[in-house]
């Protein structure tokens, strides 16, 4: 989009908070899964073969998620959307979906993976 407008920056706005849950992990809920922050960030409690989501998450969706190889446990795709002249990502909702009941609490799953960020940051420009 950036490229086709002559490259001015991009906000990413209401992208879904919602990640990838684990068994045993700091989000205590059966629902509200979602890829975009694993997308962006990576998440290294994943297993390479997803096999430690957590059960409501069926096989189905697992295959699609590992088509090709792809790995959610180191792929940070924030140099990609540095060189797509991403400049912020606003969450919406912080740790939502839009399809789950509200108030919902990841419990800091999203907020720690943004404050992980913070340490080491892609900027949009050196």
């Amino acid at each position: 989009m950036s490229k086709g407008l002559g490259d001015i920056p991009v906000m990413l706005w209401q992208i879904p908070g919602g990640h990838l849950q684990i068994q045993g992990g700091i989000d205590t809920r059966e629902s509200h899964g979602s890829t975009a922050p694993n997308y962006f960030f990576g998440d290294g409690w994943l297993e390479p073969d997803l096999s430690n989501l957590k059960a409501y998450i069926p096989q189905e969706t697992k295959d699609y998620l590992l088509q090709d190889g792809y790995d959610w446990t180191s792929s940070n795709n924030m140099l990609k959307a540095r060189e797509s002249n991403v400049f912020p990502i606003l969450w919406g909702g912080g740790n939502t979906t839009s399809v789950g009941k509200f108030p919902s609490d990841d419990g800091g799953w999203l907020s720690e993976k943004v404050l992980e960020y913070s340490q080491n940051p892609a900027y949009l420009s050196n």
